[in-house]
């Protein structure tokens, strides 16, 4: 790993340890954000104030693709 790699913290019981997260291709296709809170925050502000040439494509980013029919939050855990 790089020194620009993610580093985080996971439990192990009940206490947090020092944790270098894998990429696992495995996984797919669940999805997982690794990044800084440095980077984080240009996201999230960009997210909630997008530049206007930039709006309705943020808009759509943010509606659902599929639904599940007989669960109303099935797009959320």
């Amino acid at each position: 790993k790089s020194k620009h790699d993610a580093i985080g913290y996971e439990l192990q019981g009940s206490t947090p340890v020092v944790s270098k997260p894998e990429f696992n291709l495995w996984d797919t296709p669940s999805a997982y954000m690794m990044t800084s809170t440095e980077d984080l925050e240009h996201w999230i502000k960009f997210q909630l104030n997008p530049p206007d040439k930039y709006k309705s494509l943020v808009q759509q980013s943010h509606k659902n693709l599929s639904s599940t029919i007989g669960e109303p939050n099935a797009n959320a855990y």
